[in-house]
């Protein structure tokens, strides 16, 4: 294979360990190659946040889909790091998803956001005896549109794989599942929480 060089052509986005921020991370080292029996699809380098006062950090990049893998030491994340506009309990747990999806845990990433889902099921009056009856009870409520209701079935079943034993593969949760449902999750909470708190704030601006 043809081991680049040139770090400027490294897309280098990672949650900054120090600060928790978003960021184009700026490479200190050129590209350490990780060349085996088994792959050499991995680089190594030794990275800076961009911002102030933030330390190096070392992260493995996975050439084939041009992005960062993993960051050392793990970004914090907490309960304080989303919108206050939604519930406490959403967010510490939704902040348990995103620190198993650093440690590549993905099997407790969906787990925990089928856990979201259902707080959040909860907190908007839905009823039914399992999720999967709150799901269609929120749609039925008009509380969801058709399209989150479909996604949020996903996010159940991929919750349920992750949680239960499967004898047809389907709990071999793969990176990119767990990363589909994280963002499906979010979007979840930026419809039914974020977003209309902010557009609240607009309107009591407007009107005053």
């Amino acid at each position: 294979m043809d081991y680049e060089k040139d770090v400027k052509k490294f897309k280098l986005d990672m949650h900054c360990p120090r600060c928790g921020h978003l960021v184009r991370a700026v490479a200190q080292t050129p590209p350490i190659y990780h060349i085996s029996e088994f792959s050499d699809t991995e680089a190594y380098l030794i990275v800076r946040c961009p911002r102030e006062r933030c330390d190096v950090a070392f992260v493995v990049y996975d050439r084939l889909n041009n992005r960062v893998r993993r960051v050392y030491p793990f970004p914090r994340s907490s309960a304080s790091d989303f919108h206050q506009a939604i519930p406490e309990k959403m967010r510490e747990d939704f902040s348990e998803a995103r620190r198993c999806r650093y440690a590549d845990a993905n099997k407790g990433v969906v787990v925990m956001c089928r856990r979201v889902m259902q707080h959040i099921a909860l907190d908007k009056g839905a009823t039914g005896r399992n999720l999967m009856e709150q799901i269609d009870d929120m749609l039925a409520k008009g509380l969801i549109t058709r399209s989150l209701h479909e996604a949020a079935h996903e996010v159940r079943y991929f919750g349920n794989f992750g949680a239960h034993p499967q004898d047809d593969n389907l709990d071999n949760i793969s990176d990119d599942d767990a990363k589909i449902v994280m963002d499906i999750v979010n979007q979840f909470l930026v419809d039914l929480y974020v977003r209309p708190f902010d557009t609240a704030k607009l309107t009591q601006k407007r009107t005053q």
